[in-house]
């Protein structure tokens, strides 16, 4: 049963947005909002049901939602091209060659903030140091890997929405936000997942309106406002 974990830290506080568990039967995502921990299910279809299905559970409210699915629109099927699109988008990356344009290079300290391993990725925002960016051409990242730095990265500053990664083992990778985030559109699902889990989320907010609330990372936020706060300074410092 594999589970990854995912959230962010700043300072000494942390928070887990999410987890994914996956089995033979499903994949299930976590939310640990307190009090509540919901989870959404997307189970298999196996010998005695044919079509996929798609739960809701809420302890916090001792509620389960069965979420509506198009059967005609969430099928192996379609599942299995939007799983080969997947790979034809990262093999693409791989494809273009490193040209002369610039970018943004990422400092090592972001490149290196995800903390743990194995099944807990955390992002360290305390290691988000504006002043530390720097400009190179794209064909300059190979020359800016290190023995403790095998990986480098910049965003274009000349095609929109594009980054750049190198890595001293597998090469360049061109990755397009647009094209990433078209590619994990929920459109497979169809319409009648969305309606039903609105409504779910609207009988959730009637039964427990203070949930939102209680659910929002406040020590982080703290954390992150003084991190922003002395970020400012060190940036008129650097001025």
């Amino acid at each position: 049963m594999p589970k990854q974990e995912f959230g962010l830290q700043a300072g000494n506080a942390r928070f887990k947005f999410m987890e994914i568990v996956t089995t033979a039967h499903g994949i299930y995502l976590i939310f640990p909002i307190p009090e509540m921990q919901m989870r959404l299910s997307l189970k298999y279809p196996n010998e005695k049901y044919p079509h996929f299905g798609a739960f809701l559970r809420v302890p916090g409210i001792k509620r389960d939602y069965t979420l509506e699915l198009d059967e005609d629109i969430l099928t192996a099927n379609n599942l299995l091209k939007k799983i080969e699109s997947f790979g034809t988008l990262y093999e693409s990356g791989y494809s273009r060659a490193l040209d002369d344009s610039e970018g943004m290079v990422l400092p090592d300290s972001l490149l290196n903030s995800y903390s743990g391993s194995g099944r807990k990725t955390y992002v360290d925002m305390s290691n988000f140091k504006v002043w530390e960016w720097s400009i190179a051409r794209a064909d300059q990242l190979p020359e800016l890997v290190s023995r403790t730095s095998p990986t480098v990265a910049g965003v274009s500053l000349e095609r929109e929405n594009t980054a750049i990664i190198f890595d001293r083992d597998e090469g360049a990778f061109h990755f397009s936000f647009d094209e990433w985030m078209q590619a994990f559109d929920f459109k497979l699902f169809g319409s009648s997942f969305e309606r039903s889990l609105v409504d779910a989320f609207e009988e959730i907010e009637a039964k427990r309106p203070d949930v939102l609330e209680k659910a929002t990372p406040t020590d982080l936020i703290v954390e992150i406002q003084r991190m922003l706060a002395e970020a400012g300074a060190e940036i008129r410092k650097h001025r």
